[in-house]
């Protein structure tokens, strides 16, 4: 078994009556990724860390940029999208961060895995946790932040980093469950599940924290760019610890009993797996609804 971030977070969404089980078995069961193709967004993004890693996704396919039906550039070629050609400016924030901090790249697009302790003798199979790194680098000097006007060390000279590229249109969203005001970000489970789990498979095999750095562009503003120093305390990985035996708790359950689909009108509409599905609706359900008075 293997127990990715993404696969938790959706395994939440799923026991949270958010994901429809179906999709959920295609994806982390069935491997069938190639059905759920990404987003315009995703695309962008995985365009620009292309561009400026050299990384390329999973699935083998080097990103392409969108482009104008009919601009051209001062050249004469054709022209990039207004979204890309300012993703195109962040490039150069990239490299001046790099260079700042003097980050010299590694590896990118790494899969990392560990096995999980004792989980063969606990669960009768062996767990892996995994995940993709979009960015292992080395410090080239100490890198020193502040925190209410108090330095804190980032990294030591010649120790590893993991760093992860965001572009978003959400950097002072304080709502959104994608949203990344400061503030509000320890209650975000979708972003922060995937430094916690990331620096937990590092501290299982080298038994230290690894940093762990956050690069955010704004894909509104090619003038906003953002970097955080994700730290958690060693302790934290004791609640994450406990997020995973949920997970693979109810893994096993759902292997043996089966996943519960969840049909939605508008989502089924959608949904690549509809053409066979036997539970896809085609009305919309009735929503009970009581109203009482306040006391």
């Amino acid at each position: 078994m293997n127990i990715s971030q993404s696969l938790l977070k959706s395994l939440l969404d799923y026991r949270n009556g958010k994901e429809c089980g179906l999709i959920f078995k295609a994806k982390y069961i069935d491997g069938r990724y190639d059905l759920f193709p990404p987003s315009d967004a995703q695309n962008l993004g995985a365009w620009f860390e292309y561009m400026a890693t050299g990384s390329i996704p999973k699935n083998g396919v080097v990103p392409k940029a969108e482009y104008m039906k009919r601009g051209k550039d001062e050249n004469g070629n054709p022209e990039l999208t207004a979204d890309y050609r300012l993703m195109r400016e962040h490039l150069d924030n990239f490299k001046k961060f790099m260079e700042h901090y003097s980050l010299d790249i590694i590896r990118v697009g790494e899969d990392i895995k560990v096995l999980y302790p004792n989980s063969l003798e606990d669960y009768g199979e062996e767990v892996y946790l995994t995940g993709t790194l979009d960015v292992r680098a080395i410090a080239g000097k100490d890198i020193y932040a502040k925190y209410n006007e108090t330095p804190v060390l980032v990294a030591l000279k010649n120790q590893e980093v993991i760093i992860d590229i965001k572009t978003t249109g959400l950097l002072d969203d304080k709502w959104n469950d994608y949203g990344w005001e400061i503030n509000n970000l320890s209650n975000k489970i979708k972003l922060v599940t995937q430094p916690v789990h990331y620096k937990f498979i590092e501290y299982l095999k080298i038994g230290q924290d690894m940093p762990f750095l956050f690069i955010l562009f704004n894909s509104k503003n090619s003038k906003d760019a953002r970097i955080i120093d994700f730290k958690i305390d060693v302790s934290s990985f004791e609640e994450h610890k406990a997020f995973i035996e949920s997970g693979i708790e109810n893994m096993l359950y759902l292997k043996k009993y089966g996943f519960k689909a969840l049909p939605s009108l508008e989502k089924c509409s959608k949904c690549p797996l509809n053409s066979d599905c036997k539970y896809k609706a085609e009305i919309s359900p009735i929503t009970v609804f009581y109203f009482a008075n306040q006391v």
